[in-house]
């Protein structure tokens, strides 16, 4: 694998083809990250740089070199940081400011406004610029006050399991925004090629399970201006009945209704499958599955068949060998995000 050591204006500096390791962790609703241990004799090279590349569109920063001494009394120089979608921190809302739309359309004004288009051209980020909209998400509206732009994008696209990324064009020198969604693997559909992981399959071990619902809320009060009170119920056929007072200075209904799922997203009942992943022939990395789809994971000896989606996936790479280590769902997982039903014999 060839590695290249970018400028601020992506001018290549150097290529590195030779390292001791390599982790490069992708994440769905996160910044993805990566650390490299090299030889000492780059040091200048990454003190130079900005960015390292690998030619597959990601691009990360370089934000951490650090020079280390063994107990044997050998060097190694290790670099790391996030990828480039972390600069969206970089950009914050001052005061207060309310979008309408659905969460692609808001998503996209954020970044015209703070760092495609701005008012003050000084906080303009050159060669970025955004992909074409896919009409991802649905209507809604999104309040913000003094938010960090990045952070509050990871939380409200997460709410609908959409991701975003910035992603570098080589060829063309270019910086491109863009919200996305990993496709539907599942056994339930038929458009895509099924990915499934099974310890019937042997493809899965050291799986975890665990239920939590001591925070779970499946009814709001949503009280807005002058007592505008706003009822929001998301109790199941059979459920317990567990309300949460939610408060607003707003007086549109609409606004008082999204706010009200907005807080119930945030106390949902958590399942939680942990598991590592074994290789195998008949599913390949990024073409069988990928960061962001959605996979049927069966759990024969604890009767559970659920749709997880893959939130993370770290290659690494170490003397001369790949190792491709996906994970499933969050630490802790929604039970939208978790599909649960009654494995057949």
């Amino acid at each position: 694998m060839e590695l290249l050591i970018l400028d601020r204006n992506f001018e290549e500096i150097a290529t590195i083809e030779l390292f001791s390791s390599l982790q490069w962790n992708r994440k769905y609703y996160d910044y993805g990250d990566f650390e490299l241990e090299t030889d000492i004799s780059h040091i200048k090279l990454f003190q130079e740089g900005v960015y390292l590349f690998r030619k597959d569109y990601e691009l990360a920063l370089i934000e951490e070199i650090t020079y280390e001494r063994s107990d044997s009394n050998e060097y190694s120089l290790k670099v790391s940081g996030r990828f480039i979608t972390a600069i969206l921190d970089d950009r914050v809302v001052v005061g207060e400011k309310k979008l309408t739309g659905n969460h692609e359309d808001i998503a996209y004004q954020l970044l015209n406004e703070n760092f495609i288009q701005p008012t003050d051209a000084l906080r303009k980020v050159n060669y970025l610029s955004v992909a074409i909209k896919s009409k991802l998400g649905e209507s809604t509206t999104l309040e913000l006050k003094n938010a960090v732009i990045g952070k509050k994008l990871n939380e409200f696209l997460e709410e609908k399991e959409l991701a975003h990324k910035i992603e570098y064009d080589y060829l063309n020198n270019q910086l491109v925004y863009s919200v996305w969604k990993g496709l539907d693997r599942t056994e339930e559909q038929t458009i895509n090629s099924w990915a499934v992981f099974s310890d019937d399959y042997d493809n899965i071990v050291n799986i975890d399970y665990s239920h939590d619902m001591s925070d779970y809320i499946n009814f709001a009060y949503v009280v807005g201006k002058d007592n505008l009170r706003v009822e929001v119920n998301q109790i199941k056929e059979g459920e317990r009945r567990r309300e949460k007072v939610v408060s607003s200075s707003d007086s549109d209904r609409n606004v008082l209704t999204d706010k009200g799922k907005q807080e119930l997203d945030k106390n949902k009942l958590v399942e939680v499958i942990d598991c590592n992943i074994l290789s195998s022939e008949n599913l390949l990395y990024r073409r069988d599955y990928d960061l962001g789809d959605l996979c049927t994971v069966k759990i024969r000896s604890i009767d559970k068949m659920s749709s997880l989606r893959i939130t993370e996936v770290k290659e690494v790479y170490e003397n001369g060998e790949i190792r491709i280590e996906p994970k499933f769902g969050d630490d802790y997982i929604t039970i939208t995000k978790f599909i649960e039903r009654e494995v057949k014999s």
